[in-house]
């Protein structure tokens, strides 16, 4: 009987329509184009506006296919591009955090101190220190 029931819930919500929302190919396309472009210049551009301009559409535009798709904005995903960089250099590297700043092209160290501890709660060296334990 339970089996029963369980096959009918299963048929039931084989009829549900989708609630992922169907993307149009340009838009896939283009986030595909967006990521292509983070992973190649990460580290000199850092503004959504250099990005639109070399996908020759708008911010907004580029907004929204970053929310449709990734559910979030374009400048969280550059961001977490430079991050992942971060990360990789504090975790494979014995470079000075200076060095990984001047890498990703932050002005001074202490920009890049203060935007890894916005996106981590922890200083690099802090997240140093933790992975190596």
């Amino acid at each position: 009987m339970l089996a029963a029931h369980l096959n009918l819930l299963i048929l039931s919500t084989l009829n549900l329509p989708s609630s992922a929302p169907k993307l149009d190919s340009t838009v896939i396309d283009q986030l595909a184009l967006f990521k292509r472009l983070i992973n190649e210049h990460y580290a000199h551009l850092k503004n959504v506006q250099e990005y639109a301009d070399r996908m020759k559409i708008s911010v907004r535009k580029l907004n929204t296919i970053c929310k449709s798709t990734l559910n979030t904005n374009a400048r969280e995903v550059i961001k977490e591009r430079i991050l992942i960089e971060a990360k990789n250099s504090l975790t494979h590297t014995s470079n000075q955090v200076t060095e990984i700043a001047y890498s990703l092209n932050f002005s001074d160290s202490s920009n890049f101190v203060k935007f890894f501890k916005q996106q981590t709660n922890l200083t690099p060296l802090e997240y140093r220190s933790k992975i190596k334990v």
